[in-house]
């Protein structure tokens, strides 16, 4: 805990820290460095990210971030300008994006499967001045239109592979040097433009400002009960929101966020079991695909709590949670759960309709800007803390955005929390 922060000092031990996070960070401290920074002196060398054999703690976490803002300036990234990246589930990832958010920059990441057309639109519409890509996915550069170019500055990450796309601008990514210190950056500045999936025509850029990652944090860490020392495993892509948004759940709540590589129906349960996560993150399609996995023992042998779920249909609810309940049985672990009142829990209000919500000025509304190109909108407003948001969906017209539709992306219906047991004793 940092001298002077008077509002940490009065942190009620006794409430959830998602509860506090308002009074915890005021308005013009909820952006990411500022977060980091107190959570690292407050928690230390408590694990907060966790990959394979990677372990960063919350202290060294704040040290790679400084570290990383420090490469992308001396590489002449500024403030504002635009990052473009294409890399899968890695700490590589993380270290981009923190360092980005750390020194003013805008993360743009791109999905690994994007080719093409879809591809060509992304970096035609965010121009990135740096573009840092997993070798693996080069072989995408060049199946852009011709038209569009890649920036003039690539960096790489893992072994390169050959391209005869700009040779001259393609380097490794450098190693992590000394830290910078924080930019001067505001609540409202855009941290990261993620696009759509673009399945009603042209991805959108969402223009996300740091402190709506936080109220992300918040709100999300509020609907599923998250506790602090909670272990937080997702299986998601980071390129995605489900991923990042539940990295800003475990730096606000004290928790460790476990990733994997990506999501193995049949190393599922395993993976959550080694990592003894308490929280996890499924869309529709990966519950349909555990339950069609071979029955084991193991399928409940393992820590969860609560899992969030996106879109899983409703005939699945109960099939899923008679699988994976956790019962009280003979093996280890921390608590002894009764699931006899196991149920699936929708998230009331969910997250859309508490993003909502927080996007709602003291008027009837947001009223959002739209441009096809990918700019900040107008400002809103939450009538609480009065941080304002900025959003963008690229169409050229003006209008109220109705009910679930602020964001652009996130879908109004079928979040839900699968409760795996709502009662829990400690046995010793």
């Amino acid at each position: 805990m940092q001298a002077g922060d008077s509002n940490a000092a009065r942190r009620r031990p006794d409430a959830p820290i998602w509860s506090q996070a308002a009074e915890r960070f005021p308005p013009a401290d909820r952006v990411l460095s500022t977060i980091l920074t107190r959570q690292a002196a407050q928690y230390r060398d408590r694990t907060l990210f966790v990959f394979g054999e990677t372990r960063w703690s919350y202290a060294e976490t704040a040290a790679i971030a400084a570290a990383s803002a420090a490469r992308l300036m001396q590489a002449g990234i500024q403030a504002g300008d635009r990052v473009a990246l294409m890399c899968s589930n890695r700490p590589e990832f993380l270290e981009i994006y923190l360092g980005c958010a750390w020194m003013g920059a805008v993360t743009v990441p791109i999905s690994t499967a994007l080719r093409g057309i879809q591809l060509s639109h992304i970096l035609r519409n965010s121009t990135p001045k740096l573009l840092v890509i997993e070798s693996g996915f080069m072989p995408a550069i060049e199946t852009l239109e011709n038209d569009v170019a890649p920036p003039d500055l690539i960096w790489t990450i893992g072994n390169s592979a050959a391209s005869s796309v700009a040779p001259g601008s393609i380097t490794p990514l450098p190693a992590l040097g000394e830290g910078a210190s924080p930019a001067p950056v505001r609540p409202d500045d855009t941290v990261a433009i993620l696009y759509t999936s673009g399945t009603t025509g042209p991805s959108k850029g969402i223009c996300c400002p740091q402190a709506q990652l936080f109220w992300w944090g918040v709100y999300s860490a509020r609907a599923l009960g998250i506790r602090e020392s909670d272990v937080l495993f997702t299986t998601l892509p980071l390129f995605h929101t489900n991923a990042l948004n539940a990295f800003y759940q475990a730096l606000l709540n004290g928790c460790t966020y476990a990733l994997e590589p990506k999501f193995s129906a049949s190393g599922f349960w395993a993976a959550a079991r080694r990592h003894q996560a308490t929280i996890g993150y499924l869309l529709g399609a990966m519950a349909v695909m555990l339950l069609a996995q071979p029955k084991s023992a193991d399928d409940t042998a393992h820590f969860l709590r609560v899992a969030l779920g996106g879109g899983v249909p409703g005939q699945f609810h109960g099939p899923f949670l008679a699988s994976a309940c956790r019962c009280s049985t003979a093996t280890a672990r921390p608590k002894r759960i009764s699931c006899s009142q196991a149920r699936f829990r929708p998230i009331v209000p969910a997250p859309w309709a508490i993003w909502s919500r927080a996007w709602r000025p003291a008027s009837s509304g947001p009223t959002m800007s739209l441009s096809r190109t990918v700019r900040p909108a107008s400002c809103c407003y939450d009538r609480a803390s009065r941080w304002p948001s900025r959003q963008v969906i690229s169409k050229c017209r003006t209008r109220r955005p109705k009910r679930g539709e602020i964001s652009g992306f996130i879908p109004a219906i079928g979040w839900c929390a699968m409760r795996m047991a709502t009662t829990a004793s400690s046995t010793g």
